[in-house]
């Protein structure tokens, strides 16, 4: 293939088309997990609010189980507006095209930086390599942030790439307001500018220093200041020293199960930087793709709420950079693009990842490793139409996310909220406390209908996790772990406490 024959466009094109064909079985599928606590939960309450930001401010956190998130996420908004003239399938769709989109535009912007270090078939297996990745993969299939974060920071890097450290600083500046992550490489833009001003000052004190350098600086503090002021959270300094050595220590022992083709990836690169003998030709650029890869690693790893879908964010960056130091040898490059690429395959729904541990294997921050959370959704989905057609409206007890599916109809489980759900969450989301004769007259002979499942919430309150005497109603069991319905009848020094109605 001449490299005139495909241009970024065309890459866009085709890679939107094929995203499309790839996932075309999920654009009406709703929001998951984390999307359903957080920025679409803040959209659904600003379209029942009037779009009221002032009142959105002064309402609890999403630490606190409430709806503000962050006043900034752009997303909110967008789908409280789309609320407004389309059902929740339509509003699925629309933010299914555009994460799709959003991934696609990812990868033309890549292709042009790769297509001039090498051919464009060779591009082009580096940008499968990167699309291929489970937890990239699985992203595309969804509706949260971090694909619409990444063309952004992919726009931004593109500028940087160009030496146009200006609009480098604006489109990673307007990055943050789809994901706060984005400060991240703010942060590594103003370690390379202060870097590049040092080296400058002293290689060369009397030349006109490029000021363009200043802007990058500008994003990071701008970024961490406002971050500050709506509250948000930056995980650095969110441990002490001497947990660092845990925190690495876990976070390694998690990658058979997580993303062992993203850690072959950093052996890679680190082996080839090792034996690395030529000067780049253009130094910035590789220094960012090294800052950038090394800064998010290094955070990933000592942070204690990093999340497997994170690493989004590193992944095009991180091909990149492993692609320029094979760019030199075509044939090995190649070879190891396809072995990425086929490992990236037989992963697509984890076939090879070690099993995650049973407690947590409905735990939808796991399952978002690859597109094995896909089968979770459906679950969640089959469960929620089962019980709003055959329960008759009695009392529920459910955790998170489960509460949210079955009272908020916006989030596409169910067409009218149930009636009745007891939740046992620590803090409860949208509960209120009632009377204990009210909460007796609603749990009739001490009795309700539960759901299990194994998540990181299964672990707060008391647990769902069905005992003798349990009647099973259903089960799905598609996942190693069952997603169960039982009846249970509950001891009075038991009962739950909060009820959602």
């Amino acid at each position: 293939m001449k490299k005139s024959e495909l241009t970024p466009f065309r890459v866009f094109l085709i890679s939107f088309l094929v995203l499309l064909a790839a996932n075309i079985q999920h654009l009406m599928d709703p929001p998951y997990w984390d999307a359903i606590l957080g920025v679409y939960n803040q959209g659904v309450w600003l379209y029942r609010h009037g779009f009221n930001f002032a009142l959105l401010s002064r309402q609890p956190t999403y630490n606190e189980g409430g709806p503000n998130v962050t006043l900034f996420y752009a997303l909110a908004p967008v789908f409280a507006l789309l609320r407004c003239f389309f059902s929740p399938p339509g509003v699925f769709l629309s933010l299914h095209l555009f994460v799709l989109m959003a991934a696609s535009f990812c990868l033309a912007i890549y292709y042009r930086i790769l297509n001039q270090q090498m051919t464009a078939m060779l591009s082009v297996l580096w940008l499968i390599a990167a699309a291929s990745n489970p937890i990239w993969s699985g992203q595309v299939a969804s509706i949260y942030l971090e694909i619409p974060m990444s063309a952004l920071l992919s726009l931004s890097a593109y500028y940087f790439w160009k030496k146009n450290y200006k609009q480098a600083a604006l489109w990673c500046f307007l990055a943050y307001f789809m994901k706060s992550a984005a400060v991240l490489q703010a942060a590594v833009y103003a370690c390379l500018s202060v870097g590049f001003i040092a080296v400058h000052c002293r290689n060369h004190p009397a030349r006109t220093l490029d000021r363009s350098l200043l802007w990058l600086m500008l994003p990071a503090p701008l970024l961490l200041v406002l971050n500050h002021c709506v509250g948000g959270s930056v995980y650095i300094g969110s441990f002490v020293l001497h947990e660092i050595p845990d925190l690495v220590i876990t976070s390694v022992l998690h990658i058979p199960y997580l993303y062992p083709t993203m850690a072959m990836e950093v052996v890679l690169i680190a082996g080839l930087l090792a034996f690395m003998r030529k000067r780049p030709a253009d130094m910035p650029w590789f220094l960012f793709l090294l800052v950038f890869t090394a800064g998010f690693w290094s955070s990933f790893l000592i942070a204690r709420f990093a999340l497997v879908r994170y690493t989004v964010m590193v992944q095009l960056p991180m091909i990149a950079l492993l692609a320029w130091l094979l760019a030199d040898r075509p044939r090995l490059s190649a070879a190891v693009s396809g072995v990425l690429i086929l490992l990236n395959l037989l992963n697509q729904h984890g076939q090879t990842l070690r099993p995650l541990p049973f407690f947590l294997g409905r735990s939808g921050d796991r399952l978002e490793r690859s597109r094995e959370y896909l089968m979770d959704l459906a679950a969640n989905r089959q469960l929620c139409r089962l019980l709003e057609e055959k329960a008759k409206g009695e009392p529920i007890v459910a955790k998170w996310p489960f509460t949210q599916m079955l009272r908020v109809p916006e989030f596409g489980y169910v067409q009218r909220p149930y009636p009745v759900v007891i939740e046992v969450n620590i803090p409860p989301l949208l509960a209120d406390t009632f009377k204990w004769q009210d909460f007796r007259s609603a749990v009739k002979n001490d009795q309700t209908l539960c759901i299990y499942s194994s998540s990181v919430f299964e672990n707060v309150g008391p647990s769902l996790r069905p005992r003798p005497g349990d009647i099973i109603l259903w089960a799905d069991t598609t996942l190693r772990p069952p997603l169960v319905l039982f009846r249970r009848r509950w001891k009075e020094e038991e009962l739950p406490v909060r009820m959602v109605r």
